[in-house]
């Protein structure tokens, strides 16, 4: 595809920028002006994505190119500086994705099969009414994004009733409790009674997994620092009234 103004526009702001970001290393090492140079780039190529219609790429890979030569510049790490990349020589060695690239292929093809069989029965007609099936799509894609990717480092963003896409974001691997079988809940400690309700959601099997609270206790964001989906909010809330209810009934014992 041919370039257009908006191409045109920013490939010609992060040059300026970048021109002004060497000028000032040269300058007796002027490290603020550096970073407000890069953080220009930055905004400008931020600036590109947000618009809903995009041009060739090259112009965005020039931009995020700029960015990478300059911070290796002043000496970050093929950690940062090849952020993105599938490099295979990184200094980590690791993928960012629990269980690497098998892990979330395997992930999506489970996730796959599952909405193909719901979809399969409402076809033949095994299910009750299609509205049921049409809830249980919706329940298998919530599944995935609120307990099945988080597991493994993926949050998924859900944009809403808001224009534009859904987005998607690497997160703190973190256990979301869907998979405690019974057996693991008839073995849990016997100081689970002694824990206070406010307090529920801070130890124990949910210790290190959210990081605000509100006034009561109920988690309100992860430990990655993203907020507690909806759906994922309703189970704590019940979970937290199940614990209350127990530690009722030992008051009463």
């Amino acid at each position: 595809k041919a370039w257009k103004e908006e191409e045109y526009e920013m490939f010609l702001k992060v040059q300026a920028a970048k021109r002004k970001a060497l000028d000032s290393l040269e300058d007796d090492l002027d490290g603020s002006s550096f970073v407000s140079e890069l953080i220009a780039i930055v905004e400008s190529g931020m600036a590109y994505m947000a618009k809903r219609e995009r041009g060739p790429v090259e112009a965005l890979m020039t931009c995020i190119g700029d960015v990478r030569d300059l911070l290796r510049l002043v000496g970050f790490t093929r950690t940062t500086t090849e952020a993105g990349y599938d490099t295979g020589n990184s200094e980590s060695g690791k993928s960012r994705v629990v269980g690497g690239e098998i892990a979330l292929i395997e992930t999506l093809v489970q996730f796959r099969s599952a909405v193909r069989t719901a979809a399969l029965q409402s076809l033949r007609g095994d299910t009750e009414s299609s509205l049921d099936k049409v809830k249980e799509l919706l329940r298998l894609s919530d599944d995935m994004r609120d307990e099945i990717l988080p597991e493994i480092g993926l949050q998924l963003v859900d944009n809403g009733d808001k224009e534009g896409r859904d987005g998607w974001k690497l997160c703190l691997p973190r256990k979301t409790g869907k998979n405690e079988s019974r057996e693991e809940l008839k073995t849990a400690p016997s100081d689970i009674f002694s824990i206070p309700l406010s307090d529920f959601f801070k130890v124990g099997q949910y210790e290190g997994v959210f990081s605000k609270y509100t006034e009561e206790g109920i988690p309100t964001h992860n430990a990655d620092g993203s907020e507690v989906s909806k759906r994922l909010l309703k189970k704590l809330v019940k979970k937290r009234e199940a614990h209350r209810q127990r530690l009722e009934k030992t008051d009463d014992a």
